[in-house]
């Protein structure tokens, strides 16, 4: 049982078939490309560490043509009566491809590359015959038959590359591997031209040159799967642009194969009949050394690559798995010192709390700049200074300054009440405690005058 869908019909139909084809299963490019990208999003974390995704533009030009087409053509030559020059050659044409890309990192340098895209080719294949019916003297007639085949072919490009980078500082790499391409759909468009030379003594005399022939028929006799070996050279760009690669890549055909139609349109066309099924087993019969089942496809592509996602294994972690995470018991608050001191940003932290802790450190430090010893008021000549701490803030030290001023204050009054008793000591020989509020100094004084009057009524 084989299930084939058929990617250009007009409602996108996929049909189930009880018959085994060769081709195994041919699948739309659009949905390709959907499945590639749903396993880079849904594949699970730990597996897409150090790895990124996005996007790819592919322009390039190539070529489908076959080595032995040439050869059966100039082969016939001698068979054929009259015929004088027959070739065959390619002509290089435009191709456009569009599609995902995953890369994951192996380590600094090496990484592992696939980019599917799909693609479409426009190539061309000239032919060429020249038939001469000429006497000694140069009169006679001349036919030229010239056939051009425009090709059309829609196809997947799967390439599993190795990139390596050889040049850090200015990211350039290298490419190589393979690529499987699955052949969709192929169209020929048929032209050619016949021209009749009418010639007396070596001079035309005549000219007659037949209308165009035109007409298209479906390619539908070819390899479904093809290989070829993929080499190119690149560069990662950076500052404004580092999301962006361009590299430059060669896909070489390792294998050949069958191409050509099962159409019956392809009976009225002259040298382009050999893409025609009944073409094909002709040219077969009269050159059985050569074989057109030979059909080869090269391109050359310029690659822009526009990295949409990354996945860095630094800055990701899984969350069902609590061991990885720091317990409460296992955080240790720093140890306050007199010396500048050394945070360590956790190895989990954020960008946010990565820039907080930077700009926390650089305000402690301008603080620490700022901060000067501040001498203690006592009743001694000469005390140590006490020194603020580096790391208090404009709050902490505003409170400090004005509490040692309070203690100061109040140290100086102490000293006074204590001369000032000193020198009068037929008063009172106690002194008033340097704490003491308004109300307990009023009831100290009042006890001191009744003693006073007590001490004059008994002398």
């Amino acid at each position: 049982m084989a299930i084939v869908f058929y990617p250009f019909s007009e409602n996108f139909l996929l049909v189930m078939t009880l018959k085994f084809k060769p081709k195994a299963i041919i699948v739309h490019p659009i949905f390709t490309l959907l499945f590639f990208g749903s396993l880079c999003l849904f594949a699970p974390s730990d597996t897409i560490a150090q790895s990124k995704m996005g996007v790819s533009l592919s322009p390039g030009i190539g070529s489908i043509y076959s080595p032995t087409l040439n050869n059966i053509q100039k082969s016939q030559i001698g068979k054929e009566p009259l015929l004088s020059t027959a070739s065959a050659s390619r002509g290089v044409g435009f191709n456009m491809g569009l599609g995902i890309f995953y890369q994951y990192a192996i380590n600094k340098n090496v990484a592992l590359l696939i980019d599917p895209s799909f693609n479409m080719l426009f190539s061309k294949i000239y032919m060429n015959q020249k038939y001469e019916n000429l006497d000694k003297n140069g009169t006679g007639t001349q036919v030229r038959e010239e056939a051009k085949a425009k090709i059309t072919t829609m196809y997947l490009h799967v390439p599993l590359l190795v990139k390596y980078t050889f040049f850090q500082k200015r990211k350039l790499y290298l490419l190589a591997g393979g690529a499987m391409n699955i052949m969709l759909q192929s169209k020929l468009k048929s032209e050619e031209t016949t021209t009749t030379s009418t010639y007396g003594f070596e001079r035309i005399t005549e000219t007659n040159v037949l209308p165009t022939t035109t007409f298209t028929a479906s390619i539908d006799k070819f390899n479904p799967v093809q290989f070829s070996a993929v080499v190119g050279l690149g560069r990662q760009f950076r500052k404004g642009l580092k999301n962006v690669s361009l590299d430059f890549t060669y896909s070489h055909p390792l294998v050949g194969g069958t191409f050509y139609s099962s159409s019956s349109d392809m009976k009225q066309a002259k040298q382009n009949s050999i893409f025609g099924e009944a073409g094909k087993i002709e040219s077969e019969t009269k050159s059985p050394q050569f074989s057109l089942n030979d059909f080869k496809m090269g391109v050359f592509n310029v690659t822009l690559r526009f990295t949409l996602k990354k996945f860095d294994k630094s800055a990701y972690v899984k969350k069902t798995d609590s061991t990885m995470l720091p317990t409460k018991a296992e955080i240790v608050p720093p140890t306050p010192s007199t010396s500048k001191s050394i945070e360590v940003a956790p190895a989990l932290e954020t960008k946010a709390e990565k820039k907080a802790r930077i700009k926390k450190e650089k305000e402690d430090a301008k603080a620490a700049k700022k901060t000067v010893a501040t001498p203690t008021t006592s009743t001694d000549k000469f005390t140590e200074p006490t020194t603020a701490t580096e790391t208090e803030t404009k709050a902490e030290k505003k409170a400090r300054i004005k509490k040692e001023a309070d203690e100061a204050k109040a140290a100086r009054k102490a000293k006074s009440i204590t001369e000032s008793t000193e020198s009068t000591p037929e008063k009172s020989t106690e002194v008033a405690p340097t704490t003491e509020t308004k109300s307990e100094k009023k009831a100290r004084l009042k006890k001191e005058a009744e003693e006073g009057k007590k001490d004059k009524v008994e002398k």
